[in-house]
This record gives structure tokens, sequence and C-alpha cells, in this order.
């Protein structure tokens, strides 16, 4: 219980592995686009239970997620995740530059709840290693 309430209260998260390609995600989803080089890892339910230790499938660069609804991300430590909000779009019809929000900046490790924390119709997500100043410079 103890786990599951931690979880659902901190904010973000991307692991930084390489590895599984989840499927294609329906149009109509929150949808996670990883923009960076490194592998994120994704939570498809927030339930403590994840399938990869502390997610349930990586992003691979370039790649969407890939469910109906991404609920949060993991990062690992050593990285932080730059976010940026979809404005419009889909997984069909990405948005372009001027559609996307002001970027935001979690420092790892930890998870990002974006069911919660979040309305969007998707975010593009880069990770990238603490030593890089796009880390602290929105």
């Amino acid at each position: 219980m103890k786990k599951m309430k931690l979880a659902s209260t901190i904010a973000l998260t991307a692991a930084l592995l390489v590895g599984l390609t989840p499927a294609a995600a329906s149009a109509a989803s929150r949808e996670i686009r990883n923009t960076g080089t490194y592998a994120i890892g994704a939570i498809q339910v927030f339930d403590g239970q994840y399938a990869q230790g502390n997610y349930d499938a990586l992003i691979p660069p370039g790649r969407f997620s890939g469910w109906a609804s991404t609920a949060g991300i993991w990062i690992g430590p050593g990285y932080c995740v730059r976010f940026r909000e979809w404005l419009s779009g889909t997984e069909a019809s990405p948005p372009g530059p001027s559609q996307l929000g002001n970027p935001f900046i979690h420092l790892g490790p930890g998870y990002v709840h974006l069911a919660v924390n979040y309305t969007a119709l998707g975010f593009d997500v880069r990770a990238l290693p603490l030593s890089n100043s796009l880390c602290y410079n929105p």
C-alpha cells in the first residue's frame, strides 16, 4: 500500500534501456512520443504491478507508447526527462513544434503519473543525461 501511495504521489519517470516495442496505439489516446535517443519506460496502469519492474514496456527512440492510454513513465538515476504537452494531434498526425506546450523537466530517478496530473492528448518526451544543459534550461 505504501509503495502504491508513493508511486501515485510522485510525479515523473522514464527508464533508459532498449528492448520491448509496444504495439501501435489508437488515434484517440494519451500518447507518449519518444523524441530522444534513449528508450523510456512506459506505465500502462499506475498500480504498482509492472511487467519490467519499474515500468510495463519500453518506448524506443522515435516510437510511441502504444496503448490506448499511457498512465505514466519511469526515469532511471542519472537522467532527466523533458516533456512537451500536445496542444493538438494524434499518433497518425503528431503535432508540429507550434502545437506543443512549453517544456517542463523532471530530474530522475522517479515516476511521473500522467493520468492524474495532466489532461493532455499526449506528450513528446526526451530523456537526457543529467550532465546535459537541457536538463536545467526549459
